[in-house]
């Protein structure tokens, strides 16, 4: 599992009270969903492409040569990807390091980003739980996540994934009884 030392370092203290923000900004992300997952042809990526290896499209500054034409160009999987932000955070996060083409650590990276995104995910997943039933599970669970993402602490994603699959069970209305 990805440590926090692969976004939090000593050269890159992170802001415990920072608000996670949900919205992806490729103009300030290095490009890791492009490199990171794996892509499979048959899912709608263009291409098969191992995890950890950069798609083909993806330029030196870091975007995407075929960006405005994923669709059309067999990549429809590619323009309905979203990292709810977290590609940009960890971009800075590693603003005072060097970008992670000239980095030995980079799979660490990438193993990061992946946990990073799925924080991410719990925490939209969790506000729009909060937006339905404001319960202090809820909050808590949200607050954990949360603390656990501003700290890029990768390594906590699988448990608190758990957890808050388990919480959002728990919201699910019981089935109504079949009309006579």
């Amino acid at each position: 599992m990805p440590t926090k030392t692969a976004c939090c370092s000593a050269a890159n203290a992170c802001d415990r009270d920072a608000v996670i923000e949900l919205q992806a900004d490729c103009a300030r992300c290095q490009g890791f969903c492009c490199v990171a997952p794996a892509f499979d042809a048959v899912q709608g990526f263009g291409h098969d492409k191992p995890a950890h290896q950069a798609c083909c499209h993806l330029q030196a500054d870091f975007r995407c040569g075929i960006h405005a034409d994923l669709v059309q160009r067999g990549y429809p999987s590619c323009a309905g990807y979203d990292c709810h932000g977290a590609g940009p955070q960890l971009t800075a996060h590693l603003a005072a390091e060097p970008p992670w083409p000239q980095r030995a650590d980079a799979g660490a990276l990438f193993d990061a980003f992946l946990a990073q995104r799925r924080l991410h995910e719990q925490v939209m997943l969790l506000r729009l739980a909060l937006a339905r039933s404001d319960t202090p599970a809820l909050r808590a669970q949200l607050q954990r996540v949360e603390a656990a993402a501003v700290a890029c602490a990768g390594e906590q994603a699988e448990a608190l994934a758990a957890q808050t699959r388990e919480l959002l069970r728990g919201l699910r209305a019981p089935p109504s009884a079949p009309a006579r």
